[in-house]
C-alpha cells in the first residue's frame, strides 16, 4: 500500500513525479485530452470523439509518461511545472500529487509497459465549451466565443465555427463521464466560462442526485456573473462541501475592464458581496494572468483589494502569460526590465512586506521578476505595441491613457 508520506517521499526525491497521469485526464472545448492543463496541444493524447477514456488513459504518450516518472525521468510535456518551481512558484506537479496521495496505490497496479488494468478518472478537468461573454486581450478564440468578431476583422485563425465542445454528439460525452461519476473527488471546470454553459450545471445536478456532495469543486471564472438563465451558482454550491473558485481578474476598475473586455467591474465587486454574504465557505482565489499588459497595475490592484479586506494576501495567486507570447513579461528590452525589477523591488520592501501574512504574495512577486528576466523574448516586443494599437482602434479604447505608468516604456 502506497501511504501519503511515501508520495511525499517521491516528490522530494523526484523532480518528474507526478500522480495526474494515473488519475486524471484534461477535456478541451475542441475534443482534444492532454495529461493536464499545464500542457497544450503539442502533447495531446487523443480526441473524445474516437477515444474512451480507458483508451485515453493508456495512450501511448501517457503511457511513456508513468514509465519515465517511474524511473524518475523528466517528461517533456512537464516543462511549465519546471518553470514554476525553478522560478520559485508552487506547481501543478507537486499540488495537485499532494492532494490525491491518497489515491497512489494506483502506481503500484502500474504493469511494466506503462499500462493500467484498470482507470478510475479520479480527477477531472474539463471545458464543456468556449463559450464566453468577454473577449480578454491575452486570450483567444479557441478559449473564448467573445474573440469571433475581432479574431475574424483580424483574420486570425478562429476554428471556422464559433462555438466549440468536445463531441459532436452530447451523447458520446456523457457515455464516458457517467461511467466515471462514482469515481470522481474533483473536477475543474473551465472554459470559455464555466458558469454560462449547461452541461456544467447537468454535472453537477448528476453529483447531487448521487449524493457526490463531496466532491470538491474547482472553477477558473472571470467573476462576470453568478447567474445563468434559471441556474443560479450559489443555490448550487451550498450543496457542496468544498468549492473554490479561481477568479480571473487582471486589473481594478476601468484597467480591468479594458483587459476583460465585457467586465463591468461593478458586477465582480457585487459578485464577491454576495459570495461572501450567501456562500462563506466557498472560497475566492484571485488568480490574476500576469501579462506585459497589467505587470505594473497589479501591484495597485492587490494592495488596494488587500487594504479593502476584499481579498487576504495568502488568497493572491498568478498565472503567467506563455500565449499568445506577444503577452509574455518576457518581451520587455533589458532597460525596461531593470525599471521594472526596480519598481517591483521597491513596493516588495516598502508595502508588501508590511502587510501581516503577506510572505506567500511577496514570494510570488519576487518570482514574476524572476521568470522576466529568466529569458529574451524582446524581438516581440514590437508586435506586443502594435496589437494594443490596434485593439485599442478596434474596441475604441486607449490602453496609454488607462496604464499611463506604462507609457514611457511604450515609446
Amino acid at each position: 500500500m502506497t501511504t501519503k508520506s511515501e508520495i511525499e517521499k517521491r516528490l522530494k526525491s523526484s523532480k518528474s513525479f507526478c500522480l495526474l497521469p494515473w488519475l486524471h485526464l484534461n477535456i478541451n472545448s475542441n475534443g482534444s485530452v492532454n495529461p493536464c492543463c499545464e500542457t497544450t496541444d503539442l502533447f495531446k493524447i487523443g480526441n473524445l470523439e474516437n477515444k474512451t477514456f480507458e483508451e485515453l488513459a493508456n495512450s501511448p504518450r501517457l503511457v511513456e509518461m508513468r514509465k519515465k516518472m517511474l524511473k524518475g525521468e523528466s517528461c517533456e510535456e512537464c516543462h511549465y511545472c519546471k518553470v514554476l518551481e525553478d522560478n520559485g512558484f508552487p506547481s501543478k506537479r507537486v499540488l495537485e500529487t499532494r492532494e490525491l496521495s491518497e489515491f497512489g496505490d494506483i502506481v503500484e497496479e502500474t504493469n511494466p509497459d506503462g499500462t493500467l488494468n484498470e482507470f478510475k478518472l479520479r480527477y477531472l478537468d474539463i471545458r464543456f465549451s468556449n463559450q464566453c461573454n468577454l473577449s480578454c486581450r491575452t486570450c483567444r478564440p479557441v478559449a473564448s466565443t467573445g474573440w469571433y468578431s475581432d479574431a475574424k476583422f483580424l483574420g486570425m485563425d478562429h476554428f471556422g465555427y464559433k462555438v466549440q465542445k468536445p463531441t459532436k454528439d452530447n451523447i458520446i460525452l456523457w457515455e464516458q463521464i457517467d461511467k466515471h461519476l462514482n469515481h470522481f473527488e474533483k473536477i475543474y471546470f473551465a472554459g470559455g466560462e464555466p458558469v454560462l454553459q449547461d452541461d456544467h450545471y447537468i454535472l453537477l445536478d448528476k453529483l447531487i442526485d448521487q449524493n457526490k456532495n463531496d466532491v470538491s469543486l474547482f472553477y477558473t471564472t472571470n467573476f462576470s456573473t453568478l447567474i445563468y438563465r434559471n441556474y443560479d451558482c450559489v443555490e448550487y454550491w451550498n450543496k457542496f462541501k468544498s468549492v473554490t473558485l479561481g477568479v480571473s481578474l487582471d486589473g481594478m476598475g476601468a484597467q480591468g475592464e479594458l483587459i476583460r473586455k465585457g467586465l463591468k467591474w461593478s458586477d465582480a465587486e457585487s459578485n464577491l458581496k454576495r459570495l461572501k454574504k450567501e456562500c462563506p465557505h466557498v472560497k475566492v482565489i484571485i488568480t490574476s494572468t500576469v501579462s506585459s499588459l497589467n505587470i505594473l497595475h497589479l501591484l495597485d490592484f492587490y494592495e488596494a483589494w488587500i487594504n479593502e479586506e476584499k481579498i487576504e494576501p495568502e488568497n493572491i495567486s498568478i498565472d503567467l502569460v506563455r500565449q499568445p507570447e506577444i503577452y509574455s513579461i518576457q518581451i520587455f528590452p533589458k532597460e525596461v526590465k531593470e525599471e521594472i525589477s526596480k519598481i517591483y523591488s521597491d513596493r516588495i520592501e516598502n508595502v508588501f512586506k508590511n502587510i501581516p501574512n503577506s510572505e506567500s504574495l511577496v514570494a510570488k512577486l519576487e518570482s514574476i521578476i524572476q521568470f522576466m528576466n529568466e529569458d529574451d523574448l524582446s524581438d516581440k516586443f514590437s508586435s506586443f505595441k502594435k496589437m494594443t494599437h490596434v485593439l485599442d482602434n478596434l474596441r475604441g479604447e486607449s490602453y496609454k491613457e488607462l496604464f499611463p505608468e506604462m507609457e514611457n516604456f511604450l515609446k
